[in-house]
């Protein structure tokens, strides 16, 4: 029974999720230029039937840059380059839906599609355009909206027109904004402008309640229609190419999504999947957190790689890099081998020669000669001072000073780190060195 027990506690222990944190929580890292490309693009924009459409493709992973290709209705081409879809629906398509297969090719030759749907409205939802109606041989203008389904409403009469003929051949040919005639009543005036608008320009009413003309193919503020004001995204500039609304990022940030529409949302000076440009992903690394710094990749150095040697590269402290970035430890020379670690910064380690230390902790070799230095006496933490020695060190032990019987003639020898041995032919005392490693309290 017990037996059984530590089994089903250990398969407990193993089938349980790692705790958060641990190294072995984090999924597997995959190199994105080793799949194939995928086609990104969530939907495309619906289209208007007889006006200008415009969209773009995005796609990621493989290795950019991509080669696009459609396969769709003969109205919509592709730029390969870029994935910018343009063309214009037939006027008599509205109401209805095509489809098409968007293909992805990267420089490795591998591809990847997706198909979409676009549907053809009549109109812009929102957008409204002014109307005219005949009524008792006066023009009646008023407003015609685009409903939320593609579709015109009714024609919403106002006031009389000023101009009764309606300015030409028909009530048509005069607007809320343009009601009077100039030109011999062949032309309508564009609000208190005495002269219509130029050929290509449209006139279109203003808030202050006057008129101005417009080219309806390149103005954000009356794009493809007085009504139709291209929204400002986050970041981007509104922008108005052949009548259908869109956006330019500003510097330094970009829509990677390919829809500029919806806002430049990526910071390319910070952030680490898109630095620079959209297709510059920053590598993980074990020695640090990935960043982007201005555009380019680096990294914020972990504890144990310490030392920011540059973008994207973070050292530890070793033997080529122990008093900083390529200061290497150097070659003690005669005193010891090469250096064996770096305890710290600018800390080598050496394999000292007998007799020698690394006392002070640099990179200058085993420097101190442990036999004869007081304050490193057989080893860099033996201070003989310290502890009150007399004596000095000798053969790397600690010594006191003595002194000798007195001398015939009187006077004393002393000796430090030595014995005393008495000399028959000078009558006199002599200090003589004692066996290595012989002292015994500091003397022999």
């Amino acid at each position: 029974m017990r037996a059984a027990w530590c089994l089903l506690t250990a398969w407990i222990a193993a089938c349980s999720a790692p705790p958060p944190g641990r190294p072995d929580a984090a999924p597997p890292e995959v190199d994105p230029t080793t799949l194939p490309p995928q086609v990104v693009t969530a939907q495309l924009a619906s289209a208007v039937a007889g006006t200008p459409y415009g969209d773009r493709l995005l796609a990621k992973d493989g290795a950019p840059p991509y080669t696009w290709a459609v396969l769709g209705p003969g109205w919509l081409s592709v730029d390969p380059g870029t994935g910018e879809l343009r063309g214009t629906p037939l006027p008599g398509a509205a109401g209805t839906q095509v489809t098409l297969t968007a293909t992805a090719t990267d420089t490795a030759g591998r591809s990847g599609n997706k198909a979409f749907a676009i549907q053809i409205l009549a109109c812009a939802p929102g957008q409204a355009l002014a109307c005219q109606q005949a009524s008792a041989g006066t023009c009646r203008v008023g407003v015609q909206v685009c409903q939320p389904g593609g579709t015109w409403s009714g024609c919403d009469a106002g006031t009389a027109s000023t101009s009764a003929s309606g300015c030409g051949q028909g009530c048509a040919a005069c607007g809320p904004d343009a009601d009077r005639c100039v030109s011999s009543g062949a032309q309508c005036a564009c609000g208190a402008s005495a002269s219509a608008c130029a050929a290509g320009s449209s006139c279109c009413s203003i808030p202050d309640g006057g008129a101005r003309c417009a080219n309806l193919a390149a103005d954000p503020a009356a794009c493809g229609s007085c009504g139709t004001r291209c929204a400002q995204p986050l970041d981007a500039d509104p922008t108005c190419d052949a009548g259908v609304c869109g956006a330019t990022c500003r510097p330094g940030h970009a829509a990677c999504d390919g829809r500029t529409l919806d806002g430049c949302e990526v910071n390319l000076a910070t952030d680490p999947d898109h630095c620079g440009t959209c297709a510059i992903t920053c590598a993980f690394s074990g020695r640090g957190a990935r960043i982007c710094d201005g555009g380019a990749c680096d990294l914020a150095c972990n504890a144990g790689f310490p030392q920011h040697c540059g973008l994207a590269d973070c050292r530890a402290y070793d033997v080529a890099n122990c008093g900083g970035c390529g200061a290497a430890c150097a070659n003690p020379g005669v005193n010891a081998g090469a250096p064996t670690g770096c305890a710290g910064p600018g800390a080598c380690t050496y394999g000292c020669n007998a007799g020698w230390g690394d006392c002070a902790q640099g990179l200058d070799g085993c420097e101190t000669d442990l036999n004869i230095t007081p304050t490193h006496c057989g080893t860099c933490s033996n201070d003989c001072v310290a502890q009150g020695w007399d004596g000095g060190c000798v053969n790397g032990q600690c010594a006191r000073c003595y002194r000798c019987p007195q001398n015939p003639g009187g006077t004393y020898t002393t000796c430090c780190g030595q014995k005393c041995q008495y000399n028959p032919g000078d009558m006199i005392y002599d200090c003589v060195p004692c066996a290595p490693g012989s002292l015994v309290d500091g003397g022999c």
